[in-house]
């Protein structure tokens, strides 16, 4: 059950499933993958075979970590990313001299959406994720190689060679996972992570923990410098998508730490929670942002937050037993307290990995709504297009040039090269 192999497509036992059946299938390969990107990783970014996921003493960086970070891929001055295995990530001037015990991990947003991490708001100009000690949550976004090599390679890291690439009449087209083999083609995946920083009333033993580079954004409004500082960090939330073949629409996972958020329909809740306190006296109303200014380098006003759609009752019996053979490892294995919310998928398939349909070209994805309270804090619901739905959003992603970059926001990150002679590819 634990491997820490890549399943390269979602595996259907059944004959003739039903959507039910489809959707533990889809479930199960969300499961194969969280274990597959968490496993303990060698200092090549390979998992490290000798020992498995949530051994004592095997608490490493995950493989995914081993991945390039965004910002190492869309920098300021549109430059070419240094090579995949280039050893040091790109550190921001404000933590230059800091060091940290794991490495060089940098976590640079303030939330997840990249063209308004660096205002401190998620999707539809909500608001941060703050937890009850008054810390602002962070995040990370991350690629695998196949994904970074087709960006390198057609010069996507900069607004000049996306130009030159819509010119051409070219579309962007990242590979399928099993496109070709089945059991051991790569194709693209991408890693968004949420993280809150350690502090009183944190069990450090129940996430898994690393420590961080912690940067902080300068500002106008409230008028403040870029800071950084060093800081223990539980991870909260992952989302994985995985462009798996014949699934133009990718499939999205998505996993949270048990303590985030209570159920909405559980109202009030007593047990302690990262991002919902029934007892707080100053924080905000439930699912609504904070009020501004805000400022992460002072403690802000707690966000309330509850799960608006329960996790449905064969995901929790499917998590449950993933749990459990998670704890059969170490039974103080952080990885146990993580749940999986949902997987969502197209349920209409097509015929090839870019193959969209002009009727329906969101694949009428099941569930309809899917939505991480780390991530999607605030647009929870199952009102359609308002409500959290990741490929009915994705669809929406493009390139600087406004052209359909294949469900990833991440090309509306990059910059015009400051030397524009070497910034497009020859014709």
């Amino acid at each position: 059950m634990l491997s820490p192999d890549l399943p390269a497509t979602v595996a259907v036992p059944q004959q003739n499933p039903d959507l039910a059946q489809l959707q533990t299938d889809f479930d199960v390969f969300s499961w194969q993958t969280f274990v597959a990107l968490n496993w303990p990783a060698r200092s090549n970014g390979t998992p490290n075979t000798d020992v498995r996921i949530g051994q004592q003493g095997a608490l490493t960086q995950s493989v995914w970590e081993t991945w390039k970070e965004s910002t190492e891929v869309f920098k300021e001055d549109g430059s070419e990313p240094s090579p995949w295995n280039a050893p040091n990530r790109t550190v921001p001037p404000e933590c230059a001299g800091l060091t940290s015990p794991d490495g060089s991990k940098v976590l640079p947003h303030l939330a997840k959406k990249p063209d308004v991490l660096f205002s401190s708001t998620q999707p539809f100009a909500t608001g941060p994720l703050i937890d009850q000690n008054g810390q602002f949550a962070r995040f990370e976004i991350s690629l695998n190689r196949s994904m970074f090599d087709y960006i390198v390679g057609n010069v996507l890291y900069n607004k000049q060679g996306q130009q030159a690439f819509a010119k051409a009449g070219k579309e962007v087209a990242f590979a399928c996972t099993g496109a070709t083999n089945a059991t051991t083609d790569t194709g693209a995946i991408m890693v968004k992570a949420a993280w809150k920083i350690l502090g009183a009333g944190d069990d450090r033993t129940k996430f898994y923990t690393r420590k961080a580079l912690v940067w902080t954004p300068g500002s106008t409004n409230p008028a403040r410098p870029a800071t950084c500082a060093v800081s223990d960090v539980g991870m909260i939330g992952l989302h994985i998508a995985t462009k798996v073949k014949d699934t133009p629409q990718w499939v999205w996972s998505t996993f949270e730490h048990r303590s985030n958020v209570p159920d909405l329909s559980s109202l009030p809740a007593k047990l302690p929670y990262s991002f919902y306190n029934q007892d707080c006296k100053d924080c905000t109303a439930v699912n609504k942002p904070p009020p501004r200014p805000w400022d992460p380098t002072k403690p802000g006003q707690p966000t309330q937050i509850a799960r608006v759609t329960p996790i449905d009752a064969p995901t929790v019996a499917l998590n449950k037993s993933w749990q459990a053979a998670l704890a059969s490892v170490n039974p103080a294995s952080p990885w146990q307290y993580y749940d999986l919310i949902s997987t969502q998928w197209p349920t209409q398939t097509s015929k090839g990995c870019d193959a969209l349909s002009e009727t329906s070209p969101a694949g009428n994805p099941a569930p309809q709504f899917l939505a991480n309270s780390t991530l999607e804090s605030y647009i929870q619901g199952a009102v359609p297009n308002v409500s959290s739905s990741c490929i009915e959003c994705h669809m929406n992603a493009a390139a600087t040039t406004g052209k359909f970059s294949d469900f990833t926001y991440m090309l509306s990150m990059a910059k015009s090269a400051v030397n524009p002679a070497t910034a497009a590819p020859k014709p």
